[in-house]
C-alpha cells in the first residue's frame, strides 16, 4: 500500500515545515516570516498566518502582530519537587 498523499498530508507537511524553521531561531519578523514561507512554499500570507494559529492554538509558537513578531515556545523541563518520587 502506497503513501497517501492527498490535501490532508501536504498540508500537514507544510505545516510541520514552518514549526521546524521556526524551531531555534528566537525571534522573526512576522513579515519576513510570511514572506519567506510565500517564498519557500508558495502560501499566501492568509494560509501561513492559519498555520501560524494551528501552531499557536498547541503552544508551540507565540505570535505578536503588533509588534511583528513570531517566536518558538521552549517549555523548560520541570524539576521534580524534593518529596515527589523519581520513576526508575
Amino acid at each position: 500500500m502506497g503513501m497517501r498523499r492527498d490535501a490532508a498530508w501536504l498540508k500537514r507537511q507544510r505545516i510541520t515545515s514552518i514549526h521546524n524553521m521556526l524551531q531555534g531561531v528566537g525571534d522573526v519578523s512576522l513579515m519576513m516570516f510570511l514572506s519567506n514561507c510565500e517564498y519557500v512554499h508558495g502560501l499566501n500570507p492568509k494560509t501561513t498566518r492559519r498555520y501560524l494559529k494551528v501552531l499557536e492554538n498547541l503552544g508551540h509558537i507565540f505570535v505578536d502582530e503588533k509588534a511583528d513578531l513570531v517566536r518558538e515556545v521552549v517549555l523548560e523541563p520541570r524539576l521534580p519537587e524534593p518529596d515527589e518520587k523519581e520513576d526508575v
